[in-house]
């Protein structure tokens, strides 16, 4: 078992590092090419190993690894066709990319796609799980190693680069209309996760007298993930006020002044004002 683990770890890091050398289109098809090929030769090899050859202890161990091979493969060609509909999706929107649209780009037969997925519904589903936890390693990379404070510099930052709330808009939407119990429940998964992160940070925060003791942190992350919403929505067209416009760098200008000065103690506040002044010196 060690081995098989070992093995089938070895060879999807040595897949990604190659993906890292390689465009994607030129990686994608020499994974699916090695696949179709390599594929049926092992499988046949599997065979004549265990029925010809059933008493040799040696065999059975080469038919098991054939095995770990064959597993493999198929893991690395499911994530190539996860990921090619992932950029389909991001450029053109769920509901406009067909399963014939993703197999005319991956140059592969729909009886192939549907070795891999029953459905299309299954396939989005990954996607979401792909990119939930994409953005939560890149959540955790950036506040790593953080006090609250330095975590609310990097939140904000982040809610200031616009192209972050308007990167893959058309997939969401997409998969909010057509796929709604698969994005409810990944989003569930997500906020529940981002709530339970700012509670403790902000409970963190508090020990160290950089956020106010008196404050609510539960009902403060509520405010921040409802004011961040709103904003989203607000970008989108909604809520607007006929013959009123707010730039998007005002809007995120306010929403940074109101939780800081609501959040922060003295201590805290002076800290977050310190990083600006560093910034601009």
């Amino acid at each position: 078992m060690r081995t098989e683990s070992s093995l089938r770890f070895s060879v999807l890091a040595y897949s990604r590092k190659l993906g890292n050398f390689l465009s994607f289109s030129v990686h994608r098809f020499i994974l699916l090419k090695i696949n179709h090929l390599i594929n049926p030769l092992l499988f046949g090899w599997r065979i004549f190993l265990l029925y010809c050859l059933k008493n040799d202890g040696f065999c059975i161990a080469f038919a098991e690894w054939l095995d770990a091979i064959i597993e493999i493969m198929a893991e690395l060609t499911k994530e190539t066709i996860m990921m090619t509909a992932n950029g389909l999706f991001s450029q053109d929107g769920v509901r406009e990319v067909s399963i014939d649209d993703i197999c005319r780009k991956l140059c592969i037969s729909k009886k192939t796609f549907y070795q891999y997925y029953a459905q299309k519904e299954d396939l989005v589903a990954d996607v979401v799980t792909y990119n939930v936890e994409r953005k939560k390693d890149e959540f955790e990379r950036m506040v790593e190693g953080k006090n609250a404070v330095q975590v609310l510099k990097a939140m904000f930052a982040l809610v200031g680069r616009k192209k972050t709330m308007d990167k893959d808009k058309r997939m969401v939407k997409d998969i909010m209309k057509y796929y709604p119990e698969t994005f409810i429940k990944r989003a569930e998964d997500r906020s529940k996760a981002l709530h339970n992160f700012f509670v403790d940070c902000f409970d963190t925060g508090r020990k160290e007298g950089l956020i106010r003791s008196d404050m609510d942190v539960e009902g403060v992350q509520l405010l921040i993930y409802i004011m961040h919403e709103g904003m989203a929505e607000y970008l989108d067209g909604g809520h607007r006020i006929e013959g009123k416009k707010v730039s998007f760098k005002s809007l995120s200008a306010a929403f940074e002044d109101i939780v800081t000065r609501v959040l922060l103690t003295p201590k805290g506040f002076e800290e977050y004002s310190s990083t600006d002044n560093c910034k601009n010196s």
